[in-house]
């Protein structure tokens, strides 16, 4: 599959909020976020200069924002840097030679959001907030007491591309493959949708083995810089 814009993902949180989930979030010119509730990703235009003094705009003093860059981002001053580190970005070209596995698997919603939140804390895949699951489709396994035991799905959204997730499993749960069948899952569905899956992981963390094995490759590094207001 050939990318309409792979570019677009040097900048993937901006893109998002200034296109297909426009919706999920608000907005000055240079600079934008998620809702609340929904996600700390915050996006900037980083061709404006005026991009951080906008973002100040929409930083409340008990937020915590989060941004994708390609490079790190000068913040003088205006905030506390919690965190600043460099994670992988990676991509999935295709996939047809593994067939997606659907044993099992449950689509997740709303009704299951305090399940979701209570794993996803235990795990710590990523942020996860009480409407994340409103950024995309959430797939999941459950024990047979319907206990929500691994699940994935999809975060953020640009044109040509859906990047997959909140990949996690109790650890009572591990070892059986569900979070291979469930990153199937989901990435067949972004490809049916004539996109391309991507995801982002920590340099070090042991789930890139399994993002390997099921075909994503490292596109490039991205800075991720978590903030406080000061």
């Amino acid at each position: 599959m050939t990318p309409p814009n792979i570019s677009l993902l040097d900048n993937p949180i901006w893109h998002a909020l200034t296109g297909l989930q426009a919706n999920l979030g608000v907005r000055l010119p240079a600079a934008a976020r998620f809702d609340k509730a929904v996600s700390p990703f915050a996006g900037l235009d980083l061709d404006k200069p005026e991009a951080i003094v906008e973002l100040r705009k929409l930083f409340d003093a008990k937020d915590t924002l989060a941004l994708f860059t390609p490079t790190g981002v000068e913040l003088a001053g205006a905030w506390a840097v919690d965190r600043a580190m460099t994670i992988e970005q990676m991509v999935l070209n295709d996939m047809a030679s593994i067939p997606a596995a659907e044993d099992d698997i449950v689509p997740l919603g709303e009704a299951d959001a305090a399940q979701m939140l209570e794993l996803t804390g235990m795990c710590k895949p990523g942020p996860f907030l009480p409407k994340t699951y409103m950024m995309g489709n959430f797939y999941g396994v459950k024990s047979a007491d319907g206990k929500l035991v691994s699940m994935a799905g999809q975060r953020l959204s640009v044109e040509g591309f859906t990047e997959i997730s909140a990949v996690c499993t109790h650890p009572d749960f591990r070892g059986k493959g569900y979070s291979r069948v469930l990153i199937m899952k989901v990435a067949a569905e972004i490809f049916a949708r004539g996109k391309m899956p991507f995801l982002h992981v920590a340099h070090g963390n042991d789930a890139k083995f399994l993002y390997e094995k099921i075909g994503f490759k490292v596109r490039k590094d991205i800075h991720l810089t978590v903030l406080s207001a000061v």
